[in-house]
């Protein structure tokens, strides 16, 4: 199913946001650099020898239709931060039902503009501390012309210096929140007027 298929109208965010970790900047800077001057860095020139230092914390999914974003490689940090291996797993599966609609929404968007998805969060897991990631989604270019929306996301861990603070939560009072605003790669960011 096409990314265009998956859209439906949805409450945008619109900011940019800098990369707080090496991580995030790391697949940034990647991404850039290799796309050269296309709209999209081709799947198939994905090269992860240059992503060597960061494949723990990386992660390729596919968006096969509105329910299925299926994840085809997925770095060991997230078993870790997970509890489980995520790879062949739908990505939505992992959402907090309180997020599950509008991620499903903004990664489909994203993947149709194309632009790309910075995000916040506070992820948990029962019986631990509650800890703050950035996450960054960019779309590739599809190995064909009729294949699956693909996107390449990293996702880290924000620190006490990336945060300002200890980065554990100790009100478990507070809402499981996602502060999140797509990166325009070049043909803009969706418009959130008359939606």
């Amino acid at each position: 199913m096409s990314a265009a298929a998956l859209v439906q109208p949805v409450a945008w965010v619109a900011a940019a946001q800098p990369c707080a970790t090496a991580t995030c900047r790391g697949l940034y800077d990647y991404y850039l650099e290799a796309r050269r001057a296309r709209l999209l860095l081709p799947h198939a020139e994905l090269d992860p020898t240059r992503l060597a230092g960061l494949l723990p914390q990386v992660m390729l999914y596919e968006l096969q239709d509105a329910d299925t974003y299926r994840v085809r490689l997925c770095g060991t940090a997230f078993r870790q931060w997970f509890g489980r291996d995520l790879t062949g797993r739908n990505w939505l599966g992992v959402s907090h039902p309180t997020d599950l609609i509008a991620r499903q929404r903004r990664l489909a968007q994203a993947a149709l503009q194309p632009c790309g998805v910075y995000a916040r969060t506070w992820q948990f897991r029962d019986g631990m501390p509650r800890r703050k990631f950035e996450s960054l989604n960019l779309p590739l270019e599809p190995r064909r012309a009729d294949g699956p929306a693909v996107m390449l996301m990293a996702m880290a861990e924000l620190g006490p210096d990336d945060l300002g603070k200890p980065n554990e939560v100790t009100d478990f009072e507070q809402r499981r929140r996602v502060d999140w605003s797509f990166v325009d790669l070049g043909a803009g960011i969706p418009d959130p007027a008359g939606w």
